[in-house]
């Protein structure tokens, strides 16, 4: 993953490809000169993995600003969200351990 300090910040949006219908998740990760080689190595790791729980990363392309990442769309949510609404910022361990099973 990308630190703040390489990547400022990042914009994300949904997209629906017209030929298949499918949605995907967009995001575009703005970057300073120093930092562009940086990010475009960890995308290229990650577009190189091939896991069931690893988001996959259909196409990525950039600009001088910018770099977009075309991936595949996940709707459950994300973890930072799901541990706001927990008490004390954590979840019970019966709570992590369910979530954990669901991940592997």
């Amino acid at each position: 993953m990308c630190s703040s300090e390489r990547v400022p910040s990042a914009l994300s949006s949904q997209l629906r490809g017209t030929a298949t219908d499918k949605e995907f998740a967009v995001k575009m990760a703005l970057f300073s000169s120093n930092s562009r080689e940086d990010l475009l190595v960890e995308i290229k790791i990650q577009a190189s993995l091939d896991h069931p729980n690893i988001v996959r990363i259909i196409e990525s392309f950039d600009n001088k600003t910018g770099i977009f990442v075309v991936m595949e769309l996940c709707s459950g949510g994300d973890l930072e969200k799901k541990l706001r609404t927990q008490p004390n910022g954590r979840y019970e361990v019966a709570a992590a351990a369910e979530l954990v099973h669901t991940m592997m």
